[in-house]
């Protein structure tokens, strides 16, 4: 049993003093309840205020209790969870394994403790690749009753991209229509920044399924939106998805307004993370829409992307660097350039995943070319099977062609 809220309840009957009395003007008659009925952890002001009431020491409450202070061990747990581009699993393994020392004492009943539970359950998919989805719902109820729009709208568009990433499609625009009344309802409470989220998971979920209009839609109003508020910071996610997108609809013109953006953007913000989604993007454009080989400035960039510390060179930069001696007819180089490559486990988005099945429909093309024609065929009815069920897409359709020229349809 919790001995904080008996002795509170002990040391009030004591002084002779109604729950009323004890609670006055400091806090609430129902807080107050729930803390002596152990439904409620009190913040380190509340016990402090609740010692000098009842007149003993601080330390008398919390004796034979080992009481944990929410709003500090919150703060410490928020500092290491909110670290943009640190896809760190140890810390997340840090984080989780601090708040379950708690857990069982937490309750639903504060936003510090509400927050715990988020992080928590945020952590554990973030290691597991599951939600508790039991604890999750009632984080996204307790913002939602406490009218915490904002905080609750975080939630349930985190849990729209747990799903996104399980391929849950139809799943995800259920919730994002259900959203989208809710935010009619509720704009003017609602923060610009989780609007952006919001039209970014719209964007998302259109260009997986192929409706890259309605993605273009959401796209250009989130942008509109985020210059309206000078949320630049937000841009990066909307100008490479842009970027992909347009070149879906062959609109060269728009992709190559939104790269210039994005060059403006990234020499201003002056982050690692957000010039290399940069350079990436220009070498997607340059490849498919230049008539010239980038094969030297993709060399010459990977060369030395690699002398730098800590600095990983993604494997999608091999990918357009095989593109571009495929554009050459340098099917030898293609092949070299690709002996290791394999499509990285946190590419999920089908777009992305299809970009990358391209890739190996090359590869099968390259072997066909150089007279590994067994490889080729064994390699292009595999990337075949597996772009059928996907949306149509530039990708798809190079896959499908590549598909009846090596067996000869």
């Amino acid at each position: 049993m919790n001995a904080l809220g008996e002795k509170i309840k002990a040391r009030r009957k004591q002084l002779g003093l109604t729950l009323k009395q004890l609670a006055g003007n400091d806090f609430s008659y129902s807080l107050l309840s729930q803390i002596e009925n152990n439904k409620a952890n009190p913040s380190m002001d509340t016990l402090q205020k609740l010692a000098q009431k009842l007149d003993m020491p601080i330390s008398e409450l919390l004796n034979n209790k080992s009481y944990i202070d929410y709003k500090s061990l919150l703060k410490k747990c928020e500092k290491l969870f909110v670290m943009d581009y640190e896809w760190d699993l140890d810390r997340y393994e840090q984080i989780k394994t601090q708040i379950e020392e708690v857990l069982e004492d937490l309750t639903f009943q504060q936003y510090e403790e509400v927050r715990l539970v988020e992080i928590y359950c945020n952590c554990k998919y973030q290691l597991d690749n599951e939600l508790p989805n039991d604890l999750f719902t009632q984080v996204t109820h307790f913002y939602e009753e406490i009218g915490n729009y904002n905080k609750f709208l975080q939630a349930k568009l985190f849990l729209i991209g747990t799903l996104f990433n399980q391929q849950k499609y139809e799943q995800c625009q259920e919730h994002l229509e259900q959203l989208a009344v809710f935010f009619e309802e509720n704009r003017h409470l609602i923060d610009t920044s989780v609007l952006l989220d919001y039209f970014h998971m719209q964007a998302l979920i259109f260009s997986a399924t192929g409706d890259y209009d309605h993605a273009v839609q959401s796209l250009e109003y989130g942008i509109s939106l985020a210059k309206q508020h000078s949320l630049y910071k937000k841009h990066v996610r909307y100008l490479q998805l842009s970027c992909f997108v347009y070149s879906q609809l062959h609109d060269e013109k728009k992709v190559f307004e939104t790269l210039t953006k994005f060059k403006y953007y990234t020499e201003f913000s002056e982050n690692l993370y957000e010039i290399g989604f940069y350079d990436y993007a220009n070498f997607f454009v340059q490849n498919r829409f230049s008539k010239h080989s980038i094969t030297e400035s993709l060399v010459l960039y990977i060369d030395d992307a690699k002398k730098l510390s800590n600095y990983t060179i993604s494997p999608i930069f091999t990918q357009e660097l095989a593109y571009s001696y495929w554009k050459t007819n340098d099917y030898v180089k293609v092949i070299e350039t690709l002996e290791h490559y394999s499509i990285p486990n946190h590419i999920t988005h089908p777009l992305d995943v299809a970009g990358c099945l391209e890739i190996l429909a090359i590869r099968a093309y390259c072997y066909n070319e150089i007279g590994k024609r067994e490889q080729a065929i064994e390699e292009i009815i595999d990337t075949y099977q597996r772009i059928k069920h996907f949306p149509n897409s530039t990708f798809k359709h190079s896959i499908e062609h590549i598909y009846k020229k090596l067996l000869l349809l």
